[in-house]
């Protein structure tokens, strides 16, 4: 592994104010008042805040021929942006995250896409691309999305994933992946 990706998390505290699941949709957003106060409060503690959550379904046996790093970060090099993204999974205990390296000569075959809820991500296909890491992740976690990534549903299982943007309360810049663990290790969730 090149660099760290995931840190799984600390935290027992579940997600939402309520206890229902979404929808079986794709991508579906919600709002930053669904998500629970004490997760607020404890991000709020180490000067993050809580921006765009939404959800991600994984139907049975889903799997996709690419790879995607999210945002609107990407200049088609080498040198992306890390980004860090708080995420909590319901279900798909053998659900995995692969994340890839882009040789440099596909690079600039990136293509930006956005979800069906107008949020951009940056498109490669998983051929061109070879693969640094994989990680079965349950519960909380932090990610890193700024890493090419995708995701492989290897059974009959459903899955539910709550990704949540983590920005600094002061500049409202989204935060790395090193600077959020940083501050989680702090108070002792990373």
């Amino acid at each position: 592994m090149h660099q760290e990706l995931f840190c799984n998390l600390n935290i027992t505290d579940y997600p939402l104010i309520h206890q229902d699941l979404p929808i079986k949709t794709r991508v579906m957003n919600t709002t930053v008042d669904e998500v629970s106060k004490s997760i607020h409060d404890l991000l709020f503690g180490i000067g993050i805040k809580v921006d765009s959550p939404g959800w991600l379904y994984c139907s049975p046996e889903y799997i996709t021929h690419n790879c995607h790093i999210d945002g609107d970060f990407y200049n088609h090099n080498s040198n992306w942006t890390s980004l860090c993204k708080l995420n909590y999974v319901i279900g798909g205990p053998n659900v995995t995250t692969c994340w890839y390296d882009v040789p440099d000569n596909v690079h600039t075959s990136a293509k930006k896409n956005f979800t069906s809820t107008g949020f951009p991500y940056w498109v490669f296909k998983i051929s061109d691309c070879n693969l640094i890491e994989s990680q079965i992740m349950s519960g909380w976690h932090l990610f890193d999305a700024g890493v090419p990534h995708n995701i492989v549903n290897h059974k009959s299982e459903q899955r539910w994933n709550l990704t949540i943007i983590l920005k600094d309360i002061e500049t409202g810049e989204w935060l790395t992946f090193v600077e959020v663990k940083h501050r989680m290790s702090l108070i002792g969730l990373c």
